[in-house]
Formats: C-alpha cells, sequence, structure tokens
C-alpha cells in the first residue's frame, strides 16, 4: 500500500464506504520495491521506500522512484505523519520528475476521532501532460471526524477539496472529461452499523462538485449508497 494518506484500498480499513478525492486523485494505490524503516524512539519512526513507481509492478522507465515518511507521536492520542516523493512517472521518460509531499495528522477526542490531511503535488513538463510545455501543479486538503455512539453504531463525516491547477491529475481521469484544470470537491456521511460479529453495514450520502460540467453534463451529483464488508 502506498505511504501517503489517510485512506486505503480495503473499504473496511477506512472510516468511509467510498474513497475520497485525495486518495483516488493525488496519491498512488500501491507500490512495489523495497521498504525499510525504524522506530528511532517511542516517539518518532521513519521509512524510506524504493519503488518502481506509481501504481507499477514493473517499471515504465529506466529511473527508480523515492518516497519517505517520518511519523511523530508526541503522546497515545496524537499522530503527525510527513511524507515526500520525488521521481520519474511517465513511461519513457527518465527526466520528467514528480515530487511533492503529503501531511496528516490524528488526535483522538474520547470517543471520537479527527483527521487532517494536506497534499501537495508537481510534474515537470512532459508529453503526458495535458499542457506539455509548463510544470503540473496540484493540492487538496481533507478532514475526516468519526464518532461512535456505543459498540454497535458510529457516524464518519469526510470533506475534501482538490485544486488540479493543470488538469495533471483529472484530464480524461476516472469519469472526469479532458480538461486542463479544475477544482472539485466533496463532502460525506456515513453511518458504520456493526450490527453483528466481522461484518459492518455502511449507508452512505455523499455530494460531488466540480468547476467542470463534470458528471452528466452537470457541476454537481448526490449519491446514495450501501455498502456491506465482510471482515476475516
Amino acid at each position: 500500500p502506498t505511504l501517503l494518506g489517510l485512506e486505503v484500498i480495503e473499504t473496511a480499513g477506512n472510516q468511509n464506504w467510498s474513497e475520497g478525492n485525495q486518495f483516488i486523485y493525488v496519491e498512488n494505490f500501491t507500490a512495489v520495491g523495497v521498504s525499510v524503516e525504524t522506530k528511532l524512539n517511542r516517539h518518532v519512526d521513519v521509512q524510506l521506500r524504493v519503488i518502481n513507481g506509481w501504481d507499477q509492478v514493473s517499471d515504465n522507465n529506466k529511473r527508480k522512484s523515492l518516497m519517505g515518511r517520518v511519523g511523530i507521536s508526541p503522546d497515545t492520542l496524537t499522530s503527525v505523519g510527513i511524507v515526500g516523493f520525488w521521481g520519474p512517472e511517465e513511461a519513457g521518460n527518465d527526466k520528467a520528475n514528480r515530487y511533492g509531499v503529503d501531511a496528516l495528522i490524528w488526535r483522538k477526542l474520547g470517543t471520537g476521532q479527527f483527521w487532517l490531511q494536506g497534499d501537495y503535488g508537481r510534474e515537470q513538463a512532459n508529453a503526458a501532460l495535458p499542457t506539455t510545455t509548463q510544470d503540473a501543479t496540484w493540492w487538496a486538503l481533507g478532514g475526516w471526524i468519526t464518532y461512535d455512539f456505543n459498540t454497535s453504531l458510529g457516524l464518519a463525516l469526510r470533506g475534501d477539496y482538490v485544486n488540479d491547477e493543470n488538469g495533471a491529475r483529472t484530464s480524461g481521469s476516472l469519469g472526469f472529461p479532458a480538461n486542463t484544470g479544475q477544482k472539485f470537491g466533496s463532502a460525506t456521511a456515513t453511518l458504520n452499523i456493526r450490527a453483528w460479529p466481522n461484518a459492518i453495514v455502511r449507508p452512505e450520502v455523499r455530494y460531488d462538485r466540480s468547476t467542470l460540467a463534470a458528471f452528466n453534463v452537470k457541476k454537481d451529483q448526490v449519491s446514495v449508497a450501501l455498502g456491506v464488508a465482510y471482515l476475516y
């Protein structure tokens, strides 16, 4: 799995049923390579990865990519993680680097929890970008709040905002039209119902909005979903 961000591919590991825009559009899902990690003391841990690239089993160029993380836990109720990444990610291109930083803060508040995540990324000009002659930049901000009413029922709220300034992360990607830049975000509410052992029932409502007519020629949409996850 990636070092970036809070969310993961497996839905049972996330606070909400659907993945947020930061996970989908500004992070890698997987990485193949070598990972070294150690805990320096009870407050600080570090990780370093040399990988074949973002979501690549075999490297698509002749250079490796780097990803590193520093984790800080001042107490048992708080943690901060800072991740940096650097390397060429486009097929056959060893010179155009993608680089940036991700920061994630977690705080436990009684029966509730809070996360805040920020992302910044940049990719040097290359033929795969919507505007091939200039560097592409994107940034994003997201927050999660969870609250457990009891051992069987919890609520998870998420809000996110992404500014894909040059369209590098969204142009023609996963339902978005070809573009040279857009701003978009979402607000999501999910009930986590633990009605029986090893299973979670998740009704969810989500609102998405973009500066483009990205949702069936509309700029926004409302989605309602029901998910069931079985843990084994």
